[in-house]
């Protein structure tokens, strides 16, 4: 589960490195509400191309790993917090 802890720690990383980001999808909404609605499984973030490589590199360093999935595109990509593993 991705809580409001959570997002706000992902939020501050990108800010931190000058990385613009976008939320979309539950997170999203809840944001432009000023309130948590439900749990979340996930944060839904879109990163400027520019920004692309930067970023990646930020949540490696914070023990995030590439997930594989079979949606799972160059531009979509799924990362889990995973501390103690190897990153991809």
């Amino acid at each position: 589960m991705v809580n409001e802890k959570d997002a706000m720690e992902i939020i501050l990383y990108a800010e931190e490195n000058d990385v613009d980001i976008w939320l979309d999808g539950g997170w999203g909404v809840d944001t432009l509400l000023g309130e948590e609605t439900r749990g979340h499984n996930d944060i839904d973030l879109f990163v400027g191309k520019s920004n692309r490589k930067v970023f990646l590199e930020i949540i490696k360093e914070k023990d995030f790993a590439e997930f594989i999935e079979a949606y799972t595109t160059i531009d979509h990509m799924v990362w889990k917090d995973c501390p103690g593993t190897l990153n991809l």
